[in-house]
Formats: structure tokens, sequence, C-alpha cells
């Protein structure tokens, strides 16, 4: 079955995963921005679409529709998903198209919510329109909340490339290390992990590193001007492998994340994670498998940050596990399983 991929933007993850899954199978793709903020060293040789002028962007979308069974979009708010969704109803050989998703629902007000669920129902009912669910729970759920078909949603797992982040050995505890790294901006409660920090280890020689910018990045870099608290700003390739490799745990306190690479990348650091309730891999990676907490009050990060800090052995108990996890489970032949058995149940529809 002909397949081809629209990625949103060249992110290392987009670039990992195209390098490691596409190409090796032979599947097409492209780009629809050149631009991205998650910067990789890595480039990878492709169509971007905001580079084409309009109408070639339409002949470019319309010739991958021709030629293909299966187009998969990453996300449903743009140009390929919308052109492709439409060309479906002026052709009688109608195409596949697979939404490559990470979202979750969110609690919107009435008339939002309703418009939301007649457009998106609109959608997500049609028969040739498949989902492509980032992880088992909510992500699933979001697609059957706005009327997909059971037999049309499929796990299609967020993977990174783990053995960037691998470490062959549990390093010794001396500096304690907690580490955040992502956008400093409210929706992610930096301000309160640094509370609940200052609360439990202004004694302590234990450090917090937060790495990123956002719109909060000044404000707090001026009111807590701590020798402990160190805001290291934007990093990425290297850098930022180096400061998972130096960190002892992870911490998102956020209070919405569809989904959070930086968790994948944290456990696969070996790192023990502590996230709140409202990170969407927190079901996948982190429930029940002992590598981390999942935390539904913010006055509870600094329990735990304790915790892992005092109790030795749980530290290298959930360092292992995080690692063990990452390597075993949720990795790219997980990723290539579910493309695959994805792929053939599509063939026979």
């Amino acid at each position: 079955m002909n397949v081809f991929c629209y990625f949103v933007e060249p992110a290392s993850y987009s670039i990992d995963l195209a390098k490691n899954i596409y190409q090796k199978k032979g599947i097409d793709f492209c780009f629809i921005k050149s631009y991205t903020f998650a910067k990789s060293a890595e480039t990878i040789k492709s169509v971007y679409l905001d580079k084409l002028s309009i109408l070639s962007k339409l002949k470019f979308i319309y010739q991958k529709h021709k030629e293909n069974k299966l187009i998969i979009v990453n996300g449903y708010n743009n140009l390929p998903f919308f052109f492709s969704f439409l060309l479906n109803f002026f052709k009688k050989n109608k195409k596949y198209i697979a939404i490559e998703s990470d979202s979750q629902k969110l609690n919107h007000n009435f008339f939002k919510h309703l418009l939301k669920r007649l457009i998106l129902g609109f959608i997500f009912k049609n028969k040739f329109v498949l989902g492509f669910a980032g992880g088992t729970h909510t992500h699933k759920q979001y697609f059957k909340h706005y009327g997909m078909r059971k037999e049309n949603i499929f796990l299609m797992p967020l993977v990174i490339d783990n053995l960037k982040f691998y470490k062959k050995t549990i390093k010794k505890v001396n500096k304690f290390i907690f580490l955040y790294v992502g956008r400093i901006v409210p929706q992610k409660n930096v301000e309160l992990l640094i509370k609940e920090f200052i609360k439990y280890f202004s004694q302590t020689q234990a450090i917090l590193n937060i790495v990123g910018s956002g719109s909060e990045l000044v404000s707090l870099k001026n009111k807590y001007n701590l020798n402990n608290i160190n805001f290291l700003g934007e990093m990425y390739g290297e850098d930022l492998l180096n400061q998972y490799s130096k960190a002892s745990c992870f911490i998102l306190p956020s209070n919405f994340e569809p989904w959070g690479l930086v968790v994948n990348e944290a456990l696969s650091s070996g790192l023990p994670v502590i996230i709140s309730d409202k990170v969407g891999s927190g079901h996948d990676l982190v429930k029940g498998n002992e590598n981390g907490f999942i935390i539904s009050e913010i006055n509870d990060f600094g329990v735990r940050m304790v915790q892992l800090f005092e109790n030795k052995d749980l530290f290298y108990k959930y360092s292992k596990n995080a690692t063990n996890f990452m390597l075993e489970n949720w990795n790219y032949n997980y990723y290539d399983k579910c493309f695959s058995e994805a792929i053939n149940q599509i063939d026979d529809f």
C-alpha cells in the first residue's frame, strides 16, 4: 500500500522518526513548515510546503492524494488535511486520511464546545478518516468523543530516539539536581515548582535547573535570584543531553500537557519523574511502572521531591526502572509494530 506523511515541522522528534521509521520503510514524507522551536542539529532532505507558492502547494497535495492509498497528517488544522479531505468528496477513488495526534479533550465554554463538536464530529465520523493516537488512554478517547468509530482508531505511540539519552550506568548522586525542561509560561506552573523547591530544599545542597524560555522567564529570573536555582535558557542537542545527564530527577508540573516528549527524554536518561496528572504521557509512561510519581495536587510535588532526595534506594530503583521501561517497551520497535499492524488492517478495509 502506498503511504505518504505530512509532518508539521522539522523538530528533532519528527526528524528522528522520519529517519528511523519512514525512510527505512521507504515511505515518502514532507514538512508543512520549514521552521521549528524544537531545533535539531540534524537536517533532512525534504519538501517544505511553506516554501512553495499556494498553487504549487495545491498541486503537490493533489498529486500525493492521487498516488497514495493512505495519507498521514500530523494534526488536522492545516492545509494538507483540509485539501485532502475535500478531494475525497469530489473523487470516486477515495483515500484514507489518518490524523496523527496527541490531542486531549478540553473543557471549553458551551459555544466553543458545540462548534468543535459539530466540526470535528463531521470530520471524525467520516469512514475514510482515521485516528492515529499518540497514547492508549485520553488520546484514543479524544477521537471517540467526537464520533470516530472504534475500528478507525489506532495506537501510534509518541516515541523518541531513546538511545540518544541512554546512560549505561546510573551515576552516584553527589549533588542532587532537579530538572525542568520546557516553556516558561503560566500553563507550565514553573513558579509553583520554584516555590515547592524553596520550601523544602533551601537549607540543602540540592539544585533546581530550569531549561527553556517564555513569557515568564525574565520576571521569574529576577524574582528568584538564588544560588541554587539556575535559569539556563533554551538548550538543544548536546547541551540539552548534558543537562539530562547531570540531573537526578525530572519535574513537569504543567496545568495542561497533551503529551510531553520531555518525559520520554527524562525517562530515557534514567531520571525518575514527578509529573502532574494533566500530563498526557503519564498514563502510558509512568502509571504502574515504578519510575516516578503522578501528582494531582501541587503541594504534593515537594513531598515526592523530598522522598526521592532522601531515599537513595527508591531513587536508584526508579532510575533503573525508567531506563529499562523506555529501552524495552516504549521505543521505535513498538512504533514499528503498531504502524505495521495499522497498515495491514487499513489495507484490508
